[in-house]
């Protein structure tokens, strides 16, 4: 009976340090880079160095604060948000985009790493990164309540776009910002 047991007990804890391993981040947050798929076109090879220094921006010139929920429209692979997840220790942080496996990415790779951080993909046309999407961008409403954000941003998102779309984004922008955010 005790070797049994002892089998048993030496296979749960093969399997516990199996689940411990994947549960833990295997790369540091500030070595964390997305596929060069995912990155080239936006970053030219520098994601990390871009998203800190776009976060070092809107926490000194747009006064972010960590408190803050905020919203990142067109979001992409992360290049922001990346930084910004020990910065938003009691925040919260919203990404969505039309490039469906970026948003995979960050689902797999920013959100394991702090549940406040979310992404979803959007159904939006765009000629590039998502042709075949449902919705145009002249029409679409982004997916949260009014006043539900402290603290709204976009980069390199309304060269995208074009005027009747841009009008659009900023009117939505204006709605689920809270006012005075």
């Amino acid at each position: 009976m005790t070797g049994a047991v002892s089998r048993i007990r030496n296979r749960a804890g093969r399997i516990g340090r199996r689940i411990r391993r994947r549960s833990q981040p295997a790369v540091p947050l500030d070595e964390l880079q997305p596929p060069e798929l995912l990155t080239d076109a936006v970053s030219g090879g520098y994601f990390q160095s871009i998203g800190r220094e776009y976060a070092e921006y809107l926490i000194r010139l747009g006064s972010l604060r960590p408190t803050d929920r905020v919203l990142d429209v067109g979001c992409g692979a992360g290049r922001v948000a990346v930084p910004l997840v020990p910065y938003l220790d009691r925040g919260s942080y919203e990404g969505f985009d039309v490039h469906r496996e970026a948003i995979r990415w960050c689902q797999s790779n920013i959100t394991s790493r702090n549940r406040s951080f979310r992404f979803q993909a959007v159904s939006v046309r765009s000629r590039w990164f998502n042709p075949w999407g449902a919705e145009a961008a002249e029409e679409f409403t982004f997916p949260y309540p009014d006043d539900e954000f402290d603290f709204v941003f976009a980069i390199s998102l309304f060269t995208h776009l074009l005027s009747q779309a841009t009008e659009r984004y900023l009117s939505e922008i204006s709605r689920v910002l809270e006012p005075g955010g």
